[in-house]
């Protein structure tokens, strides 16, 4: 690696789980205040979900969604349909 690391955004608590998402950007999650957002290739933020604090893995899932852990495994689709619990 050539280049300098430049920070890309702040303002978050405990950030977990990062994964790449090539429609959405850097998925992470704040384990700290809640939620689970993504960081776009422009540094722009949104929020994926809305959520309680506790989120720590986060994995795409080819359904149109994440699985996410804490304390329990679930399915959250993008559609803000229902939360599947997979594993409690």
């Amino acid at each position: 690696m050539t280049g300098k690391l430049k920070k890309r955004v702040e303002g978050f608590n405990l950030i977990e789980g990062p994964v790449w998402d090539p429609l959405l950007g850097l998925v992470f999650s704040d384990a700290v205040a809640g939620g689970v957002f993504a960081l776009s290739e422009n540094s722009d933020v949104k929020v994926v979900f809305e959520h309680c604090k506790g989120i720590g893995g986060i994995t795409r899932n080819e359904s149109a969604g994440l699985v996410v852990s804490g304390r329990n495994i679930s399915f959250k689709p993008f559609d803000c349909g229902n939360t599947i619990t997979l594993l409690d």
